[in-house]
């Protein structure tokens, strides 16, 4: 799979399946009460999915806007704004679908109480604060940066970046993803992108899993970039 375009769009839930036999994440995963970060999460559906595919019992998610705009951030992108869901807890009931291997393994979605439990998420707060200000010195097993440095500027990127790499454990493993310098549509919002020297350079402590590209929507040039890699 270490290929320079991405054969289909992996996600940090899907991503985890995908390299599931993979020794860095055998290792990584092969313990108890794991614990996962989603910084920019808006709503974390992510979480919801490794949540029930893996052994993790703490879930936190970092958002910018308030609760009931990230659900309705989400709601609009997923052209679903007809439907009355105000909560994270109402979107995971509504969007998680457990497939029949699921259901022969004797998952179930939980009762909010249990969802609470597991589920933290931290909304009206900036990544960066998040990393600088907020006392939590909580480890985690897996972090995922998605879509989240290239929409800060430095030195914010940084500290997001080098917040998340602190709070990462020594066989965690890590997901990032950013604009691609080509990115047309990242370059008329004015969002920052990488290049893929620039992009790299950041993992020069990690083991590489994967590394790849994702083509632009009219297949020229590339839109985004992933690196999903451990600690050495």
């Amino acid at each position: 799979m270490r290929k320079k375009e991405c054969v289909a769009e992996l996600k940090p839930d899907s991503i985890l399946k995908h390299f599931q036999n993979h020794p860095s994440v055998v290792k990584a995963f092969s313990k108890e009460n794991l614990s996962a970060l989603d910084v920019g999460c808006r709503v974390p559906c992510p979480l919801f999915v490794i949540y029930h595919d893996f052994n993790f019992t703490l879930l936190k998610g970092i958002e910018l806007s308030s609760e009931s705009d990230a659900v309705k951030s989400f709601l609009k992108d997923a052209k679903a704004e007809n439907l009355d869901l105000k909560t994270i807890y109402d979107v995971y009931l509504k969007d998680l679908k457990l497939d029949e291997e699921d259901i022969r393994l004797g998952k179930q979605l939980v009762d909010e109480i249990t969802f609470k439990k597991h589920f933290k998420i931290l909304f009206n707060l900036p990544a960066d604060w998040y990393f600088t200000k907020v006392q939590d010195t909580t480890m985690f097993d897996y972090v995922i940066l998605s879509n989240v440095l290239h929409l800060n500027l430095e030195p914010t990127a940084t500290t997001i970046f080098e917040g998340a790499i602190a709070r990462l454990k020594s066989d965690g493993l890590i997901f990032v993803r950013v604009n691609h310098r080509q990115n047309p549509v990242a370059k008329k919002l004015r969002h920052r992108t990488y290049g893929e020297r620039e992009f790299k350079k950041l993992f020069a402590g990690f083991n590489e899993i994967l590394f790849c590209k994702d083509k632009n929507d009219n297949n020229t040039g590339f839109k985004s970039m992933i690196f999903f890699g451990s600690k050495k």
